[in-house]
């Protein structure tokens, strides 16, 4: 067998590549303390005070990604690197220029490192596996961590919320390997899309529906409406991918009238939703997310094009733009901004903000809503996507380091997004040396 075949036939088996993605999966949602051990204690809260962050977990990201670019190096050689979507290497480009501006520097330089370590090495093994693989990966990892929830349920008093500091609401809610039961809600929901797609795949009508049950069943425990509500919508906007991509015309009448809906809701439900709406005036409600949202809009407004540089806005101590806006537990206690796009807004400002939502939402969507060749995939890779997408309007999790939900949805842009570095290099390098072919003269 010559060198060559033999790499071949090496690279072929991908279980490499989904067995890292298990791994960074498991030490983004639980990793190497889980809290239904060790308890809360105060590590927590220590990435308040001085900007640090858990190094376990730093290390063991920076392991990862020395191992996917060592082992895509020596079976593809160095281009190969550049298999990473255009889009979101001009995401990360432009958060790693924002150092240059950001309010401390050196956390803005660990943060954005961590943040590019953990997206190129997911990018580089994601391009390498097919829908199949890379669903089958999400699935046992799925299926571990909850075993592992239901465990710390069972058997610890940390699996429930027992000290919620100044929000006392979140007190008996369900937790379980998870550090907060907003966690918990995400993983439990993107867990059940991922049950249900399997079950139809595989025609199980017994081990993945009673999986689908079980995560439910948590995730009602943990009090998350947001996961809650969101699943129904991500497994709707699946359904609707999976059976519309080939008419365009049934799309939009499928769309049409789902806004129809939506506005005939608006006006059946007016008073209702005033109701709802006037709770905004309240600072106790959505957990504080008004005043939050507040501050750091009012932030944007003073620095709209470039913004705090990074990770240079909440968790740095008190060189942290918040204080200028804010005192008390805001700003003394609070390390993310409640949505996801107003966050990456006023770290790397209007540009940054643009590029995300081309990378990570705008490019995908289209592909997964056009592309033939996502075949069954099409209706669990959407479902994944519009959940993480929505959720963001109240949580963070785009362009946010290692964040196990900004994990996912780097996977899927890998999977469906074709253009990558190293092919739009090559095709302007094409287009380059097509122009300076001169024409004989006759």
């Amino acid at each position: 067998m010559s060198l060559s075949a033999a790499r071949k036939f090496e690279v072929a088996p991908s279980f490499w590549g989904q067995w890292i993605v298990c791994a960074a999966l498991f030490v983004a949602w639980v990793g190497f303390t889980p809290v239904f051990i060790f308890g809360e204690g105060d590590m927590q809260l220590a990435s308040l005070e001085a900007g640090g962050g858990d190094l376990a977990k730093q290390c063991a990201f920076a392991a990862l990604f020395a191992l996917v670019v060592w082992r895509v190096w020596y079976e593809e050689g160095v281009e190969s690197l550049g298999s990473v979507p255009v889009w979101l290497a001009m995401v990360l480009l432009w958060c790693l220029v924002s150092v240059v501006w950001a309010v401390d520097p050196m956390i803005a330089v660990r943060r954005v490192l961590l943040l590019v370590m953990v997206t190129v090495a997911i990018s580089l093994v994601v391009r390498r596996m097919t829908g199949p693989e890379f669903l089958n990966a999400l699935f046992m990892i799925s299926v571990a961590i909850l075993f592992l929830d239901w465990v710390a349920l069972l058997v610890s008093p940390n699996g429930v919320h027992t000290a919620a500091g100044p929000d006392v609401g979140l007190i008996g809610d369900w937790r379980g390997a998870h550090i907060h039961k907003n966690e918990t809600g995400a993983f439990t929901a993107i867990a059940t899309i991922v049950f249900i797609d399997r079950a139809m795949r595989d025609r199980s009508f017994l081990v993945c529906p009673l999986l689908a049950l079980l995560a439910v069943c948590f995730l009602i425990g943990t009090g998350s409406k947001t996961s809650l509500g969101l699943l129904f919508v991500a497994i709707a906007f699946g359904v609707v991918a999976a059976t519309t991509w080939p008419y365009r015309r049934l799309r939009l009448v499928v769309c049409s009238l789902a806004i129809v809906c939506v506005l005939g809701f608006l006006n059946f439900y007016n008073r209702e939703i005033s109701e709802l709406l006037s709770k905004l005036d309240d600072p106790g409600a959505f957990t504080g997310r008004p005043q939050i949202w507040a501050i750091a809009s009012s932030y944007f407004v003073d620095h709209p094009f470039l913004g705090a540089g990074y990770g240079s806005f909440w968790a740095i101590g008190k060189a942290s733009p918040v204080f200028q806006y804010a005192d008390g537990w805001v700003a003394e206690q609070i390390d993310h901004t409640h949505n996801g796009y107003l966050n990456i807004a006023i770290q790397v400002g209007a540009a940054g903000l643009v590029l995300t939502l081309i990378a990570a939402v705008i490019m995908p969507a289209k592909e997964l809503f056009s592309a033939e060749r996502l075949g069954r995939d099409r209706f669990v890779l959407t479902a994944l996507l519009f959940f993480i997408v929505f959720r963001d309007f109240l949580e963070d999790s785009i362009v946010d380091r290692s964040n196990p939900c900004w994990i996912i949805l780097v996977g899927v842009a890998a999977l469906v997004n074709r253009e990558t570095v190293v092919e739009t290099y090559r095709a302007i390098q094409g287009r380059y040396r097509r122009l300076r072919v001169v024409q004989p003269i006759p």
